[in-house]
């Protein structure tokens, strides 16, 4: 885990804080390019196999995880509720089958994410909420921090290529 991530579990979900080194409109930029995002959002032992996306609010991104070690495969659906371009994307994600209905495996979880200017980089905050407690747990014991962690250990590692692309 980076030094430069905090994570708060509360009774409904989780809070994540993780500064990264390039400015918000550049994170905000991994978020809302679909191959881009594809590269990143799942953990490297569970990634993205196949996704679409409309990025926009009321659109849905559906996306198709397996893990590389079992070959187990989870389907998810998320509706953007707002997006702010550099500023915050905010949606519900539940899961769903290969074809995007939504299914009873999980209940569905409120996410905010925010890019917070912090000199030349971002403050990202994640702040994901569950309908219940029992939820949030069976969320936790899915590995979901991990997941997150791993997730944003590579989103940093593309931001670095990137810049270093430029450069």
């Amino acid at each position: 885990m980076s030094a430069d991530m905090d994570i708060t579990r509360r009774a409904d979900g989780i809070g994540i804080k993780r500064r990264l080194r390039r400015a918000p409109s550049s994170v905000f930029a991994a978020f809302a390019n679909p191959e881009t995002l594809a590269r990143w959002w799942g953990p490297p032992e569970c990634p993205i196999i196949d996704s679409s996306i409309e990025f926009r609010p009321g659109g849905i991104w559906h996306y198709h995880l397996r893990s590389v070690h079992s070959g187990a495969e989870a389907w998810s659906r998320a509706v953007f509720e707002e997006i702010v371009p550099d500023r915050r994307i905010v949606f519900i994600e539940t899961s769903s089958d290969a074809a995007g209905t939504i299914t009873p495996d999980r209940a569905p979880a409120h996410t905010t994410i925010e890019f917070v200017p912090e000199g030349a980089g971002t403050l990202l905050v994640i702040d994901v909420r569950h309908v219940s407690e029992a939820e949030a747990l069976r969320a936790l014991d899915r590995g979901v921090v991990l997941g997150f962690m791993r997730a944003l250990d590579q989103l940093e590692v593309l931001l670095t290529q990137e810049e270093e692309a430029v450069q």
